[in-house]
């Protein structure tokens, strides 16, 4: 979460800083203008700026990597809400009394859908199974990566592709609750979990579709986004064309951020 007219990162729970004066201690150090954003905004202004969605006029990036959070463009303009925090989705709690999440609270969707909670559970298979072919890409279960859960699903192992599966449809639930307040037509998924290709992404659409209306899911295209691992650092480029050298339309609230 940031503090847009001071350039302060709130909260940001995946890092522990709370409060943190970013622009001011950069500024310092640099003498430099500084800009803050979250990851997740950034990579909305990149889809925005340089990807397929350079033609939406409003659209969402739902950004999964460690965290898990949204970024949105609405009618050209990148939209923070009043509390700095639209977009915090990893952290709506999905599962009634479920795992202790890093903010505190129980079941939040970062603790079923988010990287490091995809890669506990793979570990939990792969101790639990010694017939796993998990092991086959990782010499010790501590040692399982992302990279090596998608060759695992993409090999057709059912326990791996079911937690895949399970994981698409907890993120599915949050963008079928951003299409219903944002009524966009355009989502786009990013961060090192796309490499569960289309089966995850199956799993978001369909439970997108099984909980909103018909008439909205039909308008509403949800697809990876093709920038890749770039994202992030493109849309820090985006931020410095718009605010310094005026290249672009501007899309940033009228705000320094």
């Amino acid at each position: 979460m940031i503090d847009l007219a001071s350039g302060t990162v709130r909260s940001a729970v995946n890092l522990d800083w709370q409060d943190l004066p970013l622009r001011s201690l950069l500024h310092e150090r640099y003498g430099l203008p500084v800009y803050v954003a979250n990851d997740c905004q950034a990579a909305a202004l990149a889809e925005h700026t340089f990807g397929d969605g350079k033609d939406a006029e409003s659209l969402v990036v739902v950004k999964v990597d460690q965290g898990v959070g949204a970024g949105i463009v609405l009618h050209g303009r990148l939209f923070y809400g009043d509390l700095c925090s639209a977009g915090e989705i990893g952290h709506i709690a999905v599962v009634e009394n479920g795992q202790r999440c890093r903010c505190g609270n129980l079941g939040c969707l970062e603790t079923v859908a988010g990287e490091r909670a995809i890669i506990q559970q793979a570990q939990a298979i792969a101790r639990s199974d010694p017939h796993s072919s998990l092991h086959r890409f990782a010499v010790a279960p501590d040692q399982i990566t992302i990279e090596a859960i998608c060759r695992v699903a993409e090999a057709g192992d059912q326990a791996v592709r079911q937690l895949v599966a399970d994981a698409g449809r907890y993120l599915g639930f949050a963008v079928a609750n951003l299409v219903g307040v944002l009524g966009v037509r355009r989502i786009m998924i990013a961060g090192h979990v796309t490499c569960f290709g289309q089966p995850w992404l199956d799993a978001i659409r369909q439970e997108l579709s099984r909980r909103s209306l018909a008439t909205v899911t039909g308008e509403v295209a949800v697809e990876i986004s093709e920038i890749g691992r770039d994202i992030v650092i493109l849309g820090a480029s985006a931020m410095v064309l718009i605010n310094e050298l005026g290249l672009l339309a501007p899309v940033v609230n009228g705000i320094n951020a």
